[in-house]
C-alpha cells in the first residue's frame, strides 16, 4: 500500500518535525528530569553540556569547537 504524497511529493509521515515539536519534545524532556525548561539561549547551552558531560557523549565542549564560518548572503 502506498501513503498518499504532498504536491512536492514528500508523504506527510517522512517529514523533518516541526520547530514547534522539538519544543514540546524537549520542554517534556527536561520536565521528566526534573530540569527547568531554558530562557536564554546561554542557559540552553549550559544545561546541554552538563547533560551531555553527565550522560558521558563523545562530543567535545562547545568552547573546542573550532568556531563556524558564517555564509555571506
Amino acid at each position: 500500500m502506498t501513503s498518499p504524497t504532498h504536491p512536492r511529493g514528500i508523504a506527510p509521515d517522512e517529514r523533518k518535525p516541526t520547530v514547534r515539536q522539538i519544543y514540546a519534545l524537549a520542554a517534556a524532556l527536561a520536565e521528566r528530569l526534573g530540569e527547568e525548561f531554558p530562557v536564554t539561549a546561554a542557559d540552553a547551552s549550559a544545561l546541554i553540556e552538563r547533560l551531555r558531560t553527565e550522560s558521558g557523549h563523545p562530543a567535545p565542549r562547545l568552547e573546542d569547537s573550532p568556531r563556524r564560518r558564517r555564509r555571506e548572503r
